[in-house]
């Protein structure tokens, strides 16, 4: 049903090729991104060196799939 497939990866090649033989191309993302370097330390933003957790859930989804309180 298709000419070409592409992929990201050979990891994901190896996963396209039983059902297009021949057919699947890898094609890496066509630019590289360096992290930007810090522009600020952790204590001139207030917070030292204790561990800091950052906690991300989105309000929109299903609260009792995501499921915030275990």
């Amino acid at each position: 049903m298709v000419d070409e497939v592409w992929t990201p990866s050979s990891f994901v090649a190896g996963l396209f090729e039983p059902y297009a033989p021949g057919r699947v191309h890898t094609m890496p993302y066509p630019l590289a991104v360096t992290p930007p370097e810090p522009r600020l330390s952790r204590s001139e933003v207030g917070f030292g060196d204790e561990f800091t957790f950052l906690f991300v859930f989105d309000f929109y989804s299903s609260s009792v799939r995501k499921n915030p309180t275990r």
